[in-house]
């Protein structure tokens, strides 16, 4: 099943398809840590590692295009254009523990159907109802849900996740939030994996110490404008993964 497009139905969408045309794919890059899934055969590779690990949760994250969530529902609006995935620091899927997956105008994310659709594997989100929608709007019923970080973080303190610069919610503010304690729980993870005897010298050797941020606190640039007045501009997400000036920091975020 192909994707579903969103029709024109909103003044984003409108203003989105009057925009500059986007290049046709994520630019060719290597980065040290970081698997890129760009092809078929690639996928199926990544799909036999990840289902090595049927007792482990499985931490996805995504990204949407041809949709705005202030306005618009992700049921039949809304598509993926890239997924990442986590499943710890001695998991290697080629280049690196840390997986993602090119999905922009290729639908390669049909590849892991059968693995979202397995209830066996367990998998953790951020804001799975939005997601799963947008799954769902490829064709893909996603099964297996484990956690989902921002439900358990309204549960505990709804505080957690407010972005005290930008007055909304988001998983970078909630890293933030948690930084001590997320710093003390991944090196009890490194130093018990050590012991084990497990090789994480990838992982240690890529991995960016500092916690999420927010997109538009990485992208966003002022431009000028008639007057020598400024206006603060975003890229929007295909643009920041189609063109190389964003992509390599697109993808490591």
């Amino acid at each position: 099943m192909s994707s579903i497009r969103a029709k024109p139905n909103s003044l984003y969408e409108i203003a989105r398809l009057m925009r500059k045309k986007h290049r046709d794919k994520l630019p060719d890059m290597t980065i040290d840590g970081i698997t890129i899934v760009r092809t078929k055969a690639q996928a199926q590779q990544v799909i036999q590692i990840l289902k090595k690990y049927p007792t482990r949760v499985h931490a996805w994250d995504m990204e949407k295009i041809n949709i705005d969530l202030k306005i618009e529902s992700p049921v039949m609006h809304g598509e993926l254009i890239c997924a990442s995935c986590f499943l710890g620091p001695e998991v290697d899927f080629g280049n690196g523990p840390r997986l993602f997956v090119d999905s922009y105008k290729n639908d390669l994310i049909l590849e892991f159907k059968e693995y979202f659709e397995d209830a066996a594997l367990m998998k953790c989100w951020h804001n799975y109802s939005c997601d799963r929608h947008i799954f769902f709007n490829h064709g893909i019923d996603v099964q297996g849900f484990s956690a989902d970080t921002k439900h358990m973080a309204l549960l505990a303190d709804p505080s957690l996740l407010v972005d005290p610069a930008r007055g909304d919610s988001s998983l970078a503010a909630l890293s933030s939030a948690l930084a001590p304690e997320l710093k003390l729980t991944r090196d009890a993870i490194l130093n018990k994996l050590k012991l084990d005897g497990s090789d994480i010298k990838i992982y240690e050797d890529s991995i960016d110490n500092t916690m999420k941020t927010n997109l538009k606190n990485k992208f966003n640039f002022y431009k000028e404008i008639e007057n020598n007045e400024k206006i603060l501009v975003f890229p929007d997400s295909e643009e920041m993964h189609t063109t190389p000036e964003y992509a390599r920091t697109w993808v490591k975020h």
